[in-house]
């Protein structure tokens, strides 16, 4: 039934995974698997955790199914933490997880899904990386996305974050803007999160200094070259007395659907920097190939 899903039925899609879900909420978690979760939480020494999935119809070549399944932060204790790993599993029948693979064509009755449980990071600043510029697809500039709090307001697009980019070549910052950092999202004092919605006042102060960008960065940059492809990265800093702090690489996942890197044609070279700074705010691709030529 599942792999003749139809696109076009939304309303089939819809019922059976509320069916599924349902199914998955209600079952007992089997005692072998149980067990392996409760010991590997308690080699985390029982504190606050991530419970992330992973996910085998994730990154695929020709499509990115990053943020479609469930992530529980700030879980802390054992049965919160079962009823997560039972969540996240659901969560790989949501109607928007499985209309997407539908419409690219992966067999639904294929896929699977890990659950990973990693040490909660009571993150200062926190984000996203990519080792290659996702809109231009130049492949020299490394994008840090940056927000006070936990990381999830920027891989859930709740905010504008800083913005940085980064020549590899040159590990100099190319250019930087500053967000309005409209959501900032903390872990509460006993589990879960909570969130603060307020656009905060102008500042010329970055979320994170100058020095501790250069430090994401290289590790960026040493992460693409373990993997030898261009990578996606969550990342988390907290704050000390250093001015560079310390960082936590959450997760690193191969970018997907990186276009080839956009040809500026000769005469627009001479006055391309120029136009760049008429724009109020970074240009979308569309803006992009209207100056450019593939």
């Amino acid at each position: 039934m599942l792999v003749s899903l139809q696109v076009d039925n939304p309303a089939s899609v819809a019922e059976i995974s509320q069916w599924i879900r349902n199914a998955i909420q209600q079952a007992s978690i089997p005692d072998v698997i149980a067990n392996e979760a409760l010991k590997a939480y308690r080699q985390l020494e029982g504190g606050a955790v991530a419970v992330r999935s992973s996910a085998t119809a994730e990154d695929l070549p020709e499509a990115a199914f990053a943020g479609q399944q469930e992530t529980s932060l700030n879980v802390l204790g054992e049965q919160p933490l079962l009823d997560a790993v039972r969540a996240c599993w659901a969560s790989l029948w949501s109607e928007r997880a499985i209309l997407y693979r539908a419409r690219q064509n992966v067999d639904q009755a294929s896929v699977k899904l890990a659950v990973i449980l990693q040490k909660m990071v009571q993150a200062d600043v926190a984000g996203v990386m990519f080792t290659a510029n996702p809109v231009s697809g130049e492949r020299d500039e490394l994008i840090i996305d940056a927000n006070p709090g936990l990381g999830e307001a920027v891989v859930g697009g709740l905010v504008t974050p800083d913005h940085v980019v980064i020549s590899k070549r040159r590990k100099r910052i190319k250019e930087q803007q500053l967000g309005r950092r409209e959501v900032v999202i903390h872990a509460k004092k006993g589990d879960g999160t909570e969130q603060t919605n307020a656009i905060l006042e102008a500042t010329n102060t970055p979320a994170l200094p100058p020095q501790a960008v250069l430090q994401l960065s290289q590790l960026g940059i040493d992460i693409e070259r373990h993997y030898v492809a261009p990578q996606d990265i969550e990342w988390a800093w907290i704050q000390d007395n250093t001015k560079v702090g310390k960082f936590s690489i959450l997760q690193s996942r191969p970018m997907t659907a990186l276009p080839e890197p956009l040809k500026v044609s000769g005469p627009m070279k001479m006055v391309i920097l120029m136009l760049a700074e008429m724009w109020p705010t970074r240009p979308y691709p569309l803006d992009m190939t209207t100056f450019t030529e593939r």
